[in-house]
């Protein structure tokens, strides 16, 4: 009789032992699952923001203020005709602006002239948000170059989507005949928040 209830006590102990090594089990592997899945999401977020702020090529990416660390070379631009190397503007038409800041809502931009031919004027643009979606703007309809009383849309610009875009922007000019130009280069971005008229004036 004793017998049969220690094995019974036994018997109950060992059905304990192995259901709370089952629910132990399970909580490690819920445990073991959540820690995969944050890593996982974690680097693939890292992997898109890396992609997201280089170019097609990898080769033009933002540094840490946010500014392409191509600009201001005088490589070939993929938008001027071969034939038409870029010739180098003035000192003082090298220097970058700066619009907005990458505060929620607002959006950087950043111009900087890169060249010239006897036809073209080539302008490095870089534009930097955490919270706008630029895709909803198209910059060959909202920037113009101004000079001489005259107003010029870009005839190529860089398509805005994501958070970090950098291009080149070019106007169908002729700088042998508009030299005004070269005293008085103003450049206008229209409806970026959040400044509705952004300048850039050299």
């Amino acid at each position: 009789m004793n017998n049969n209830k220690v094995r019974n006590i036994n018997k109950d102990k060992l059905i304990f032992y192995i259901i709370t090594l089952v629910i132990l089990g399970i909580f490690a592997s819920i445990l073991i699952y959540s820690a995969v899945v944050f890593v996982k999401e974690n680097f693939t977020e890292k992997s898109s923001l890396s992609d997201e702020i280089s170019n097609d090529n990898g080769d033009e990416v933002l540094n840490d203020n946010g500014i392409d660390s191509s600009i201001g070379n005088n490589k070939l631009s993929d938008n001027i005709d071969e034939k038409e190397q870029l010739s180098p503007l003035p000192q003082k038409f090298l220097n970058s602006i700066s619009t907005g800041s990458t505060e929620n809502g607002d959006v950087s931009v950043i111009l900087t002239p890169k060249g010239k031919t006897e036809s073209k004027l080539a302008v490095e643009i870089s534009i930097n948000t955490h919270s706008v979606d630029l895709s909803q703007f198209n910059l060959k309809e909202i920037t113009r170059l101004e000079y001489d009383g005259k107003m010029i849309n870009p005839i190529s610009a860089p398509s805005l989507q994501g958070h970090h875009v950098s291009g080149e922007l070019v106007f169908q000019i002729d700088m042998n005949k508009d030299i005004n130009i070269i005293n008085d280069l103003v450049i206008k971005i229209i409806g970026i928040p959040q400044t509705n008229e952004r300048i850039f004036k050299w």
